[in-house]
């Protein structure tokens, strides 16, 4: 009989326990309004009746439930100002990471479709729902091709390969001459040196040109 009544205290005391996270859950209250925190933690205060409080142990407060319901319904009109109260800004793609991609649409249950640099717009401007914005990360990684800030993810183009036609360190003196090859266009050697600074002369070319115009183009 002793034993039935430990295990029916102990399941007696859990479900108090549960019961009082609970209420605790039921009771917490945002100082600052749903969505919003305290940004000037330092600031204290005064209200008729209260004692001086700070507004992170206000906050603080508010989080562990122990704010009255009436005083905590006018709390965000009376402290927005004092305690800098802010909307809380949402990383989609997590701490330290960014939107490599924005222009794919990311559609959620309940929500409308936006693109990937939208959302991190919303999410910047505290406009995302805190207990979505806690899931978003592991949604959108893939699809926005999530990147650590910073990173870039500009195109590459392939490298041209520049010519001086008449040698390293050297330059046409003689604009004017024209050059003639087999098979090839006449150029002028301004002409042929500006092809080769644009890197439109095909490298093997390139490589014998000084020996054929030093004296033509006064090289």
């Amino acid at each position: 009989r002793r034993e039935i009544i430990i295990s029916i205290m102990k399941i007696f005391g859990k479900v108090l326990i549960v019961a009082n996270l609970f209420a605790v859950a039921e009771s917490q209250c945002s100082v600052c309004g749903d969505g919003n925190e305290v940004t000037n933690p330092e600031a204290v205060f005064s209200f008729p009746g209260q004692p001086d409080t700070s507004c992170g142990d206000l906050e603080e407060d508010g989080e562990l439930g122990l704010l009255p319901p009436q005083q905590c319904d006018i709390l965000p009109t009376l402290i927005e100002d004092l305690c800098g109260c802010a909307q809380i800004p949402c990383n989609i793609c997590g701490e330290g990471k960014e939107v490599g991609n924005p222009d794919p649409t990311f559609s959620f249950p309940g929500q409308p479709p936006l693109s990937c640099g939208e959302l991190e717009d919303e999410g910047e401007q505290g406009l995302v729902d805190e207990d979505l914005c806690g899931i978003l990360p592991n949604l959108v990684e893939s699809l926005c091709e999530c990147q650590p800030i910073g990173s870039t993810n500009a195109p590459t183009f392939p490298t041209v390969d520049l010519c001086s036609v008449c040698g390293d360190g050297k330059k046409v003196n003689n604009p004017g001459a024209i050059f003639s090859f087999p098979s090839q266009p006449s150029r002028t050697c301004e002409e042929l040196e500006d092809e080769g600074e644009q890197g439109l002369l095909p490298g093997d070319e390139c490589a014998f040109l000084p020996d054929l115009i030093e004296d033509l183009c006064d090289c």
